[in-house]
């Protein structure tokens, strides 16, 4: 299926969780632009699948295909998936902050990186500018920001002009994704 505008999934791994057919083992990134065609991705009937789509702009348009081919108005030209798993499998730093770019940053903003905090490691978020937005995810373990706790799962939104931040690794260090929505957005997702 496709949408209409430029969205990032993290997808939680449980038994049986798929994307196309190889198993979500822990965590899968994936972005597609508009009008990407991509999937299909589902869980297991056992446990519940979690996972998050994330966009600067609303869609309601959910392109199966091939019924809804006639609405299809270009074919996205950029779309990436990465399981995780490797990634967090690697050794952990062990006083300080490892980032691993997962892919970008290209001309129009778009990247994505993976940044492991060892136990209470500091680093702001990687640059970038924010002019679409930028979500951030915690995956592993626990991370400190302005005061506050979070976990695997935590989501949060940045937009615009943002002084600098900190995040500090938690007691067993954390893996958090840093994620740079594109800008310009693709031509025909800011069509309302």
């Amino acid at each position: 299926h496709f949408h209409k505008c430029d969205q990032f999934q993290v997808m939680f791994g449980a038994p049986g969780a798929f994307y196309q057919r190889p198993p979500i083992a822990s965590a899968l990134l994936h972005y597609s632009d508009a009008y990407s065609v991509y999937g299909p991705f589902g869980a297991g009937s056992e446990e519940p699948f979690f996972f998050y789509t994330l966009r600067a702009v609303q869609s309601t348009l959910h392109g199966a295909m091939p019924e809804m081919r006639d609405q299809l108005a270009y074919i996205g030209e950029r779309q990436f998936r990465i399981e995780l798993q490797p990634l967090l499998d690697a050794p952990a730093p062990s006083d300080g902050v490892a980032v691993e770019t997962l892919f970008g940053p290209y001309p129009d903003g778009l990247a994505a990186y993976l940044v492991r905090f060892a136990p209470g490691a500091e680093a702001s978020p990687p640059a970038g500018e924010l002019r679409s937005g930028r979500y951030t995810v915690g995956i592993e373990g626990e991370f400190e920001y302005d005061g506050r706790s979070y976990g695997p799962k935590s989501l949060g939104w940045s937009q615009g002009e943002i002084e600098d931040v900190t995040f500090t690794g938690g007691p067993t260090g954390a893996a958090v994704l840093f994620l740079h929505l594109p800008y310009p957005e693709s031509p025909i997702s800011h069509e309302r």
